[in-house]
């Protein structure tokens, strides 16, 4: 990672339950864009995404989560 995902304010960070880390740089170069990273305990990457903003729209991400899509117990039957 280092000095390319520094950023100022805005940022966070979540330990997941698989033993990887969700980072938020909310704030990078001067808030001209996000950037939400993923890494395993070896510190590799395993999700990148970065948010560019335009001059007129000053949206940063103030806070990231990693969240299930489906329930533990969700069951899909293509039976039905």
């Amino acid at each position: 990672m280092g000095k390319q995902n520094f950023t100022e304010v805005i940022g966070y960070a979540q330990r997941l339950k698989n033993g990887n880390t969700l980072i938020n740089f909310g704030f990078k170069n001067k808030g001209k864009e996000s950037n939400i990273i993923e890494v395993d305990a070896h510190g590799n990457q395993v999700f990148n995404l970065t948010i560019t903003n335009s001059a007129k729209d000053m949206t940063y991400v103030y806070r990231a989560y990693r969240m299930q899509f489906y329930p533990d117990n969700y069951v899909f039957d293509v039976t039905k």
